[in-house]
């Protein structure tokens, strides 16, 4: 692998990521402080964290734009994380036959470590003089224009979209579902919504506030995601998929005692047994469904 010191400030760059046009953010995998109250890691091997550093994509390359028939693959170290490979969106099928793939490949990434307040580009195959400069420019300028914002906290002013009538209809109808044996869990969410544009809001609050295990900032031309899931839905390794929902489990334990009394109180309780089949079972459907 090669590696470039940019001779920028990560603190500066993290606070600017939204001034990039195309990009994507996440915790890197060794940079990350597990959810202690969720779970514990059972794999020795898994790199462990210390919520410091980020991986950031930029400039995807266009000469592939779809995962179909492609051998290009994802690259990561054991230590070091993702450095190329594809990042994207599935969207989830809401009702409709197809489902929607849009990923991109980008060729290196860049290492945000903000205890050094280093970043460094990494390659697996090397990067030019000229391509190594386009990407100091671009970050150089995100910064540029950061620092000529004004960058005072707004407070952002959130509302339900549903009224109490439309709540009501809809607990009903779950509670039909439920007596009728059409399923045996429903999580029933209420979307809620925003005035403000966030398309090119700044996702660094949110990300170190929560400091998910697999958060991620990602900024496309037709849309902007911010999320700080603690779950790993979908891991691509290869031709093998993998998914490792948190739902109806327990947090793992150093304590022996406590781990089996957590691993008994699941056995004995019928409601995390219902989570979670009912989330394997979605997920399972999920994977048959956009698998490639």
């Amino acid at each position: 692998m090669f590696t470039y010191n940019l001779n920028i400030s990560a603190a500066n760059l993290l606070k600017s990521v939204h001034f990039l046009t195309q990009c994507a953010l996440f915790p890197t995998t060794t940079a990350h402080q597990h959810y202690n109250s969720l779970t514990l890691s059972s794999d020795p091997t898994e790199p462990k964290a210390t919520g410091s550093a980020y991986t950031l994509t930029l400039s995807p390359d266009t000469g592939f734009n779809t995962l179909t028939n492609t051998r290009v693959s994802t690259e990561t170290h054991s230590s070091e994380g993702f450095i190329s490979g594809w990042l994207g969106v599935i969207d989830y099928p809401n009702d409709q036959p197809a489902i929607n793939k849009s990923f991109s490949y980008f060729n290196f990434s860049i290492l945000i470590d903000t205890e050094s307040d280093t970043c460094t580009a990494q390659s697996l195959y090397g990067l030019n003089p000229s391509e190594l400069s386009s990407i100091k420019d671009e970050l150089n300028s995100a910064i540029e224009l950061s620092n000529d914002t004004t960058q005072a906290t707004k407070t952002r002013t959130w509302a339900h979209r549903w009224g109490k009538t439309q709540y009501n209809k809809a607990f009903n109808r779950v509670k039909n579902y439920l007596a009728s044996g059409d399923t045996y869990q429903i999580n029933l969410a209420m979307p809620f919504i925003c005035n403000d544009n966030l398309t090119n809001a700044s996702p660094y609050p949110l990300l170190t506030k929560f400091n998910g295990r697999h958060a991620c900032y990602i900024k496309r031309n037709d849309r902007t995601i911010f999320s700080v899931s603690p779950e790993r839905l979908i891991r691509i390794s290869g031709q093998e998929l993998t998914t490792s929902p948190i739902k109806g489990t327990a947090p793992r334990s150093n304590n022996l005692s406590i781990d089996r009394q957590n691993a008994a109180d699941l056995t004995a309780s019928i409601k995390n047994q219902a989570e979670n089949l009912m989330i394997v079972d979605l997920l399972r459907n999920d994977l048959s469904l956009i698998h490639i």
